[in-house]
Formats: C-alpha cells, sequence, structure tokens
C-alpha cells in the first residue's frame, strides 16, 4: 500500500472510530395517510406485550386526533381507545435498533384522497390543502421534539389510496400523483432517497377502482428509487378499515420493509455510492472514493454514482458521507 493510500486508510478508519463514538441523531420516521393510517382499532384487543407504554418511542401526533410529544401507547387513534398501526410499528423499529430512542411523527386525515386533498405542488391544479399542513405539522414536530437532541428524517410510511379508487378519474392519476407528492416531499426535506413505504390497498368493492390504484402503487415502487411495497389484500378487514389484527399486520410489515430499506442493501434505481458494484454501500466504497479523490485510479471504481452529496464533485466529503452511512450516523445518502 502506498503511503498516501495509507493515511487515506487511517483517515477514514480514524473517522469511523470517533464518529460512532459520538451522539447519533435520533432517527424519526413519519406516518401518514388516510383513516387506515389513523387506526379505528379498539385497544382491548391488542395483545398483552403491545398494550403499554413503549418507554423508547416517542409519538407527535396531527391530522384527526392531535397530540404532542408523548410516549407512545394505545390511544393514538381515531378516538380515545383506538389505535393505528403505529403501535406494532414502534415496537418493531425500536426493536431494530435496540438501546436508541426511536421518533414517530404521525399525521394522518381520515377520508382523504391524495388527487385533492394531499395534491403536491409538481401535479398541477389547486395546492392539496393537506399537503401544506402535513408539512407544518412534520417542521413542527422536528422543532418542538423535548430536550436538547436532533431528529433525523429516516423514512416513511403510507397508508391512502382508498378515496382514490372510489372513482376512475382520481384512480387514474393516482400513479403521476404519488410519483410526484414522493418527490416533492424528499425534495422538501432535502432527501432525495427517502426511505418511503407503501402499503397497497386491500381488494374490496367498496373500492371499485382498486386495481387501478394498485398497480399504480407496484409501478411508482418500480420505477422510484428507495421504496418499499407490501401488499394489505389479506389482512383481516371489515372491507374499508382494518380490525385490529389487520392494523398489528400493518405496523409490522411497515417496519419489516422500512428495515430492509436501510439495510444497506442497494435497491433497484438506487446505485448512489456503491461505487464498486457489489450491491452495498459500505466503506470499501468510501475508500476507493477517498483514492480517487487524491489521483489514484482505484480498480472497479464506477465514478458515475460516486457524487453521493450531489454537488457535481467527487471529493473527500463524499467518502466521508459513505463512511458516516457506514456507523450508522446516518440512516441515507
Amino acid at each position: 500500500m502506498k503511503i498516501n493510500q495509507k493515511i487515506i486508510f487511517f483517515l477514514i478508519i480514524g473517522f469511523i472510530f470517533i464518529q460512532s463514538g459520538s451522539a447519533a441523531p435520533i432517527k424519526a420516521f413519519i406516518l401518514a395517510g388516510q383513516s387506515n393510517m389513523v387506526g379505528t382499532g379498539n385497544i382491548m384487543d391488542l395483545p398483552a406485550d403491545l398494550k403499554g407504554p413503549q418507554p423508547n418511542v416517542m409519538i407527535y401526533n396531527g391530522g384527526t386526533g392531535e397530540y404532542r410529544w408523548i410516549t407512545l401507547e394505545p390511544g393514538v387513534g381515531a378516538y380515545t381507545g383506538s389505535f393505528g398501526p403505529e403501535v406494532s410499528f414502534g415496537h418493531d423499529i425500536s426493536l431494530a435498533f435496540p438501546g436508541e430512542t426511536i421518533a414517530l411523527i404521525k399525521v394522518a386525515w381520515s377520508g382523504t384522497s391524495l388527487a385533492y386533498d394531499w395534491r403536491p405542488p409538481c401535479a398541477g391544479d389547486t395546492l392539496g390543502r393537506l399537503y401544506t399542513e402535513f408539512l407544518n405539522h412534520v417542521n413542527n414536530a422536528l422543532a418542538t421534539y423535548p430536550g436538547n437532541a436532533d431528529l433525523e428524517i429516516t423514512g416513511m410510511c403510507w397508508m391512502q389510496g382508498e378515496s382514490d379508487a372510489t372513482n376512475i378519474y382520481p384512480a387514474s392519476e393516482y400513479e403521476v400523483n404519488l410519483t410526484c407528492f414522493i418527490n416533492d416531499v424528499r425534495s422538501e426535506f432535502n432527501l432525495p432517497v427517502m426511505p418511503f413505504v407503501i402499503a397497497m390497498i386491500e381488494r374490496t368493492p367498496v373500492w371499485q377502482e382498486y386495481e387501478v390504484v394498485r398497480t399504480a402503487q407496484m409501478n411508482v415502487a418500480q420505477t422510484l428509487p428507495g421504496i418499499g411495497i407490501f401488499d394489505c389484500d389479506g389482512f383481516p378487514s371489515d372491507g374499508s378499515h382494518y380490525y385490529p389484527a389487520g392494523l398489528i399486520q400493518m405496523g409490522q410489515a411497515f417496519a419489516a420493509s422500512m428495515v430492509e430499506l436501510l439495510s444497506g442493501v442497494v435497491q433497484p434505481g438506487d446505485t448512489r455510492g456503491d461505487v464498486n458494484g457489489d450491491q452495498r454501500v459500505d466503506i470499501l466504497d468510501a475508500l476507493l472514493i477517498a483514492q480517487y479523490y487524491v489521483g489514484l485510479n482505484p480498480s472497479g471504481f464506477n465514478g458515475n454514482v460516486a457524487d453521493v452529496d450531489n454537488d457535481g464533485t467527487i471529493t473527500i466529503i463524499d467518502a466521508l458521507l459513505i463512511a458516516r452511512y457506514y456507523v450508522g450516523l446516518i440512516d441515507h445518502l
């Protein structure tokens, strides 16, 4: 190993040891959508391990039913005594990050559509009132978290589409609208590949255009980077709203999909940082970028995906961003 390569190696490794001992921001997950995200499950039907408070999970709830930063426990649903997928999501996502505090920002309104209520800016026409309210709630949650800890948006979960499936017009627009929504939200928070998990609506006669919306959701998941998706069809429901068991399954599926997105495995269409092409973003990629930066020509280096911070240049900053990602200080690039 040449001397400059040794210097680079020890700089990067030293950075990792220093940063791994630093206090990382609290992971914040956004939960948004309509009534099945709000949740109408009766807390009496929860299993024993989900009935109590979750001391490592905090929640801010906006939209239908509003609470400001409380310890997560059942009762943050459509009414006192009800719950949504946040209960099992919080439980499972906390298990994935043992010893950490997790923050949930839940913003959901019952009976709302993406075509009208949530309509994002790039979809054109009249901006949805709830799109603006949603952003206001998230920003307020970030600004008012108790204590001096910083929150970092780590991912977003989306349970919505039923209202758009009641008519062919909003249903036929759903793919464009959801694509715009994800892109606009990522842009608002300056997180170009923020992990985003979609819960597919179920097949039920109540949502007569369910196949159009379901197909749209699958197409978006295949087209955009950093998207997870799972099917709610078969989760216990009355045809409109999920029973407690269905909401528990939904929260568990959200958590499993989110953990997969955050695992470091490069998702289809998202290869930023994977400069050696091994389908992972890790310290080897950081070292290759650092070698390239000092004028070496490392074998297997793909410069097309090395500009991690999208500033138009490949610098040591890109290597350090990957190092931060590798040690868990940030959860996405």
